[in-house]
């Protein structure tokens, strides 16, 4: 059985730190800690941070939606993971705030800073890690490189910096090394047709999901996917992708494995609609679910 501590709690510090401190006499048996929106502040960051090393069964830690962790506590936590870590969850918020900023640096810069020991981690999920800071394409780089071999999930939902920061490049110079990544989420960054295009053409083989969501993306990601070597990707999500919905009809025709299309809200004309019918869907024989609301 997976043995876990669960989230959906306010505990703040004051429940946290005891907790913490208990969870070594559980190290050898708890696979999974789920901490999200637990109020954590500083005190209870170390505490959680002293008892990592500890925790040699860990296998996934989620401690996302705590907005009242510092920075230095952000880096603190990342520093301190185990080595066997397979999951991290550090999910953000919504609100863009200059400590939210910080701490999105702080969690690039101690990925970088901790390197070949996060060579087991296979899911990343930075989900709204929002950024008004700095956040450079060398930080991306050096953060993912490590990971790259080992990675299978990288969500990167709503990371807004990626696209006026020039992140993006780092993102897509990491993207060829990630050979079991099978799982990409790239949507709502802001990510304009070039820097989309870019990504495409860097996409691992392997991958089965891909999700573009709310990116301005247009005949250069229609094209770039249109040459892409994507022979196991089944569920694509281009929705709110209005420029690249009107010129990609002929592209899905090289993805006839697709199970699921997602091009929900993409603006589609009745002309749009007849170049799908007639140059796509006769084409995508193993196509189930197909979202053109």
């Amino acid at each position: 059985p997976q043995h876990a501590l669960s989230d959906n709690s306010a505990m703040g510090d004051a429940g946290v730190v005891p907790v913490c401190e208990a969870l070594p006499s559980v190290g050898r048996v708890l696979r999974r800690l789920l901490l999200r929106d637990t109020g954590m502040l500083e005190e209870g960051d170390q505490a959680l941070a002293a008892a990592l090393p500890a925790l040699e069964a860990l296998e996934e830690l989620d401690a996302g939606y705590n907005h009242t962790l510092q920075p230095a506590g952000m880096g603190t936590l990342v520093a301190a993971l185990p080595p066997g870590l397979r999951a991290l969850g550090m999910r953000g918020g919504s609100s863009l705030t200059d400590e939210s900023s910080d701490r999105t640096s702080a969690m690039w810069e101690a990925l970088a800073e901790r390197g070949g020991a996060g060579g087991c981690l296979a899911s990343l999920d930075l989900w709204t890690t929002r950024s008004r800071t700095q956040v450079s394409d060398g930080m991306v780089r050096q953060g993912l490189q490590p990971l790259a071999p080992s990675l299978r999930t990288l969500l990167l939902y709503r990371n807004s910096y990626l696209a006026p920061a020039g992140c993006w490049e780092g993102l897509v110079a990491c993207l060829p090394a990630m050979t079991a990544l099978v799982r990409l989420n790239v949507g709502g960054c802001n990510l304009g047709d070039a820097a989309v295009a870019a990504v495409l053409r860097a996409l691992p083989p392997g991958l089965e999901q891909l999700e573009l969501p709310s990116n301005d993306a247009g005949a250069m990601a229609a094209e770039a996917l249109e040459g892409a070597a994507l022979p196991r990707l089944v569920a694509l999500d281009v929705s709110f992708c209005s420029g690249m919905v009107r010129v990609f009809a002929r592209a899905l025709g090289s993805l006839a494995q697709l199970r699921v299309l997602n091009m929900a809200w993409g603006g589609l004309t009745d002309a749009v609609a007849d170049d799908l019918a007639r140059e796509a869907l006769p084409r995508l024989s193993s196509l189930q679910v197909l979202d053109l609301s």
